[in-house]
């Protein structure tokens, strides 16, 4: 073979070694984190509207942990569990009205022992993870078909054309690849994103809230313990796009290796004065969203401007614009970590609605409680009428330039 050919098998070769077309990008930006970290963040510094959308409780659909929320063809599609588990699925519409739920725990067909995530189709068919199995549902949660599976995923995203695209959980078992892509019969079709051994090692110590975004058609990630937020396309071409940069708070690379275990790096990392990890990101089109929390559990949510490259980040937000004066102070688990498009959805717990208001009120004359009702009705009623026992309310935050 002449030259040419030569070149052209080295350069084949390189780059089926990444398991995609490219991982090669432009340099790199920078999202800084903990050097711009405040105390608080007023809500009106990155909020251009918020909807409150209270769900429906009724016996039914009672809500724990939520894990996951789809918005679809008008109607809300959210994974909840007790813990981290006796996962469900119910729906609601648009302003929260409770549909019907899928809630199938058994062994027979259309049944599952743990229901682990979920995809909704462009024809708004479900299709549901257990242990081993993949399991497909029409629209109303009519059981379709099953397959049982080998692979074990643990988070996933409908691409398009019966593509799912599936964040493996032991990178290792599976020649160091980050991604298999499946059928909804559970049909490993191809698998993407060669990693090293010490990286795939990395990605399966923790099972982070939200390592994928979906954004027209493209498809953002980053993996566990890793600084870097990737793109794939539905041609799988990979681009690095943006480093996270945790300064003195990152995690030091010499603390992993490639036969290390959960409780190995637990123990290790209780020996640091204090770490920041990313655990869950979002992309949009002016904007990318990363929640990550530190050592005690403080939750910290960032926003990063594509625009004019602006960083907010915080553990408190305050709310200075409804119920003025009301604080969130943010947990791992009290963090947003899903998304629509450019909305943030944020699944809130009524209590701090409910104190919000009856704080606010306080402080109000007769007539700012009454000028108050008059401009915002709806959360009025909402704040009024919601019970601590009753289940989330969504934030559909639409996020201004900042």
């Amino acid at each position: 073979m002449n030259t040419k050919h030569y070149l052209f098998i080295l350069i084949a070769l390189c780059l089926f070694s990444c398991g995609g077309k490219s991982h090669q990008s432009k340099k790199l930006e920078t999202i800084s984190i903990n050097g711009n970290i405040r105390q608080v963040l007023n809500l009106s510094s990155f909020v251009d509207t918020i909807e409150f959308i209270p769900l429906e409780t009724n016996n039914e659909n009672l809500i724990g942990d939520v894990e996951r929320i789809i918005y679809r063809n008008g109607k809300y599609y959210i994974r909840t569990t007790q813990g981290m588990l006796h996962g469900k699925l119910s729906i609601f519409d648009k302003t929260g009205k409770y549909l019907w739920g899928l809630n199938k725990i058994g062994n027979g067909p259309g049944e599952y022992p743990e229901l682990k995530e979920f995809a909704i189709t462009e024809n708004g068919n479900i299709t549901a993870t257990s242990y081993r199995k993949i399991i497909n549902y029409d629209s109303t949660g009519v059981f379709l078909s099953e397959n049982k599976t080998d692979f074990l995923g643990f988070e996933f995203v409908y691409m398009d054309n019966n593509n799912y695209f599936f964040l493996n959980r032991y990178t290792i078992e599976y020649g160091n690849m980050l991604f298999s892509v499946m059928d909804n019969r559970g049909i490993i079709k191809k698998r993407l994103f060669k990693m090293s051994k010490l990286e795939a090692n990395k990605s399966a110590l923790v099972h982070d809230w939200r390592d994928l975004s979906l954004f027209k058609s493209t498809l953002y990630f980053m993996y566990p313990y890793g600084d870097t937020i990737y793109s794939i396309d539905n041609k799988d071409n990979i681009k690095r796009l943006y480093s996270i940069d945790f300064g003195d708070k990152s995690i030091p690379a010499d603390l992993f290796d490639e036969k290390g275990d959960e409780l190995a790096l637990e123990k290790k990392t209780s020996k640091l004065e204090d770490y920041m990890h990313a655990t869950a990101i979002g992309y949009a089109d002016k904007y990318i969203y990363i929640g990550s929390y530190n050592k005690v559990f403080q939750g910290f949510i960032t926003l990063y401007s594509k625009m004019n490259k602006h960083t907010l980040t915080a553990h408190k937000i305050v709310d200075d614009m409804f119920l003025k004066g009301n604080v969130i102070a943010l947990k791992e688990k009290r963090l947003p970590h899903n998304m629509d498009g450019n909305d943030i959805l944020w699944p809130l717990d009524p209590e701090y609605l409910i104190n919000g208001y009856k704080h606010y009120m306080s402080y109000l004359s007769d007539a700012g409680r009454e000028e108050f009702r008059k401009k915002y009705p709806e959360l009025v009623r909402i704040c009024t009428t919601l019970k601590e026992d009753d289940n989330p309310v969504i934030l559909r935050i639409k996020v201004k330039d900042f």
